[in-house]
C-alpha cells in the first residue's frame, strides 16, 4: 500500500500537467468582445471570390442569435455581381456572395455554463443535425477547436467551427446563370476555396487577437 501511495504521488504532477494541457487545447482561449468582423477579412482574400469590393456590415445571421443572455455578434458581407450582355441582349448573369458571422458566448450563463461550453453545444449541435439530415459534411482539421464544411445544396456552402467561446460561420454563395446548381466542377472548387482561404485568414486574426 505505501508502495502505491508514493507511485501516485510521484505520478500526480504528471497527471496534473496533462490535464491542464488536454483542458486548454479542448476549451481555447477566452474572448472579451466580439471582433469587427469587416476587419477580419483583407481584400487580397475576398477580391479573388468576390471581386474588388468592400465589405458591410449586414445581419443575415446575427439577427438570429439570442441576446438576452449576453451573446453578441458582429457580421460583414462581400457582394458583387456581374452581367455580360451583347447589346440589349442578357447572355450571363454572375453573382457571388461571402459572409462572415462570428457569435461571441458571455463568461457564464445563468446556469451557470461557461462560454466556451456554450459554444461548442452550439457547434455540435449544428454538427448533428446536419449528420441527421445525410447532409454532406466533412470536417476540417487545423481551425480552431473544431471545423466542418457543409454543402448545403446548389451553390451554397457553409463553414462552420469554433475558438473558444467564439463560433465562427461563413456562408458562400456562387451563382451562375448557365450553371445554377454550381454543378461544374471549376465553380464548386471556387466555392470551397474562397471559403477556405477566408476561413484561414479569419482564424489567424483571431489567434493573434487574444
Amino acid at each position: 500500500m505505501r508502495m502505491l501511495q508514493r507511485f501516485l504521488v510521484a505520478l500526480l504532477p504528471v497527471l496534473t500537467l496533462l490535464a491542464a494541457c488536454g483542458g486548454e487545447s479542448s476549451a481555447g482561449p477566452f474572448y472579451q468582445a466580439v471582433p469587427k468582423v469587416c476587419d477580419l477579412v483583407s481584400k487580397q482574400v475576398t477580391s479573388s471570390y468576390v471581386g474588388d469590393v468592400t465589405g458591410k456590415r449586414t445581419d443575415f445571421v446575427a439577427k438570429y442569435v439570442d441576446k438576452e443572455g449576453g451573446v453578441t455578434a458582429d457580421e460583414c458581407s462581400w457582394e458583387h455581381t456581374q452581367e455580360i450582355r451583347s447589346g440589349d441582349r442578357l447572355l450571363r448573369t454572375y453573382s457571388r456572395r461571402l459572409t462572415v458571422a462570428v457569435i461571441r458566448y458571455p463568461e457564464k450563463d445563468d446556469y451557470g455554463h461557461t462560454g466556451t461550453q456554450l459554444a461548442e453545444n452550439d457547434y455540435e449541435s449544428t454538427k448533428k443535425a446536419a449528420r441527421d439530415t445525410n447532409a454532406l459534411i466533412r470536417e476540417e482539421p487545423g481551425l480552431g477547436q473544431g471545423a466542418f464544411l457543409q454543402n448545403m445544396g446548389g451553390p451554397y456552402i457553409l463553414l462552420k467551427y469554433r475558438r473558444g467561446n467564439l463560433i465562427v460561420e461563413i456562408h458562400s454563395y456562387f451563382f451562375d446563370s448557365t450553371d445554377p446548381q454550381a454543378a461544374k466542377s471549376e465553380n464548386r472548387q471556387l466555392l470551397q476555396s474562397g471559403v477556405l482561404a477566408v476561413a484561414r485568414e479569419v482564424d489567424a486574426k483571431l489567434a493573434s487577437s487574444r
